[in-house]
């Protein structure tokens, strides 16, 4: 097992206890914002679960379980969704196809030209710009993963 692996998965373990002192000490930072409500309604988004901003490409990448959020159906994926809320692919990395192993995706995030996905009890890692996956982390032990974030080591 490579060193970035290895690290990856020690930060995914870290967090997990973690999390709670990191969200207290990023509240103490609150900067204000207003946002600009967009509605996205009937474009086929399937039980979307988390989205990512990719600026390289100005789009909202969007993780659909579509189906059991549990189950090994292989039928979850990716949805690409422009800042206005039109659709740029609603598929574009989809679990029925050959080569990609993706099933209730959930968590997702961008690291070092990489999109993160958990997925069960898989981490599914997919080359950006092309979607095309590289590989597919077993998590032994875990029945439910969630979110995942960037620390220093890598995604956690």
């Amino acid at each position: 097992m490579n060193l970035q692996i290895k690290r990856f998965l020690i930060s995914a373990t870290l967090s997990t206890f973690l999390y709670p002192a990191i969200s207290l000490a990023a509240d103490a930072k609150t900067v204000k914002m207003v946002a600009k409500r967009i509605i996205i309604d009937n474009v086929g988004l399937m039980t979307p679960e988390s989205i990512e901003y990719y600026a390289a490409e100005d789009v909202y990448l969007v993780s659909n379980i579509n189906g059991n959020a549990l189950a090994a159906e292989g039928n979850g994926f990716i949805s690409k969704i422009r800042p206005d809320g039109s659709v740029v692919k609603l598929k574009w990395i989809d679990g029925t196809q050959n080569n990609v192993h993706l099933n209730a995706p959930k968590g997702i995030e961008i690291h070092h030209g990489n999109l993160y996905v958990t997925d069960i009890n898989q981490i599914q890692i997919f080359a950006l710009p092309s979607g095309k996956q590289k590989a597919s982390i077993n998590i032994k032990g875990s029945t439910f993963l969630n979110g995942i974030t960037s620390g220093k080591y890598g995604p956690t």
